[in-house]
């Protein structure tokens, strides 16, 4: 069983939410969460600046906020904001860090289209379907994936578009991920797939 963890800052009176997924957080543990989760969301900007204001103003971490603040030029490294940001409580151990950040390296030197799929499936699991299609269509026009990849695409933007009522094109979109994937089989058994079920 793992250690208790003593909790660093306040608890906000209001949360945060992120753009991308409107998940709420209230604490910097929570922070550290999602973000260690979420990482697809940062491979080309940084969190907005309004997470640094709730960061010194509502979680009462100045500290934290006046390393944050060095590392928001675009030209810096951005592994060097999120190691300052992991490093500053105890909610990781060191070990927990490095693998986060390996995998961040891992996100950034993988191609545009699988990036872009990526993204695509956590905004459809966060509900945002909308912005869920518009990746999965980014990822379809670079022609950097392979016939299963390039299926799975097709088969999670169908599930996104039956979300918005769109049956006929969710229909159309579905077709093609089974043509791309050859079968059934290779279609939903393919990890990258987002499953769903109804409530």
């Amino acid at each position: 069983m793992r250690e208790s963890i003593i909790c660093v800052g306040q608890m906000a009176g209001e949360p945060y939410r992120f753009p991308e997924t409107g998940t709420p957080v209230y604490s910097y543990e929570e922070l550290c969460y999602y973000l260690s989760r979420h990482m697809i969301f940062y491979l080309y900007s940084l969190p907005e600046e309004e997470l640094l204001l709730y960061i010194r103003e509502e979680l009462g971490m100045e500290k934290l906020y006046r390393q944050l603040s060095r590392y928001t030029d675009p030209g810096r490294d951005q592994m060097k904001y999120f190691a300052a940001l992991f490093r500053e409580g105890n909610y990781f151990s060191e070990e927990e860090i490095r693998r986060i950040l390996d995998e961040y390296r891992d996100l950034k030197n993988t191609s545009y289209a699988l990036q872009c799929k990526w993204a695509g499936d956590e905004l459809l699991k966060a509900g945002r379907a909308s912005a869920a299609i518009y990746h999965y269509q980014e990822a379809l026009r670079t022609e950097e994936m392979n016939r299963s990849e390039t299926g799975a695409v097709y088969h999670n933007m169908a599930l996104a578009k039956s979300r918005l009522f769109r049956f006929e094109d969710a229909g159309i979109d579905f077709v093609k991920a089974y043509q791309y994937a050859g079968d059934e089989e290779s279609l939903f058994g393919y990890f990258g797939i987002v499953a769903f079920t109804e409530d």
